[in-house]
């Protein structure tokens, strides 16, 4: 079971994991395989998602779907 993450601010990574839908501008993408992305923005006025930059477009992901990003062995 995934916990979402509470507080995320720009410059943070966030684990996603695969079929995680991105949103855009009248456009989404499935992921295909997991990913740790980069948050570009946390706003309040968008309390249900983050900015997050995927193959070099921002994409909305919604904060239910990040996790906190692990590495092999441990954590961060």
């Amino acid at each position: 079971m995934r916990l979402p993450i509470l507080l995320k601010k720009a410059g943070d990574l966030v684990y996603v994991p695969s079929e995680t839908l991105l949103h855009r501008s009248g456009s989404c993408k499935r992921l295909e395989y997991p990913a740790h992305l980069l948050v570009t923005a946390a706003r309040e006025d968008e309390p249900k998602h983050y900015r997050v930059s995927f193959s070099g477009l921002e994409w909305l992901l919604s904060k239910l779907d990040a996790c906190e990003p692990k590495r092999r062995g441990g954590e961060w």
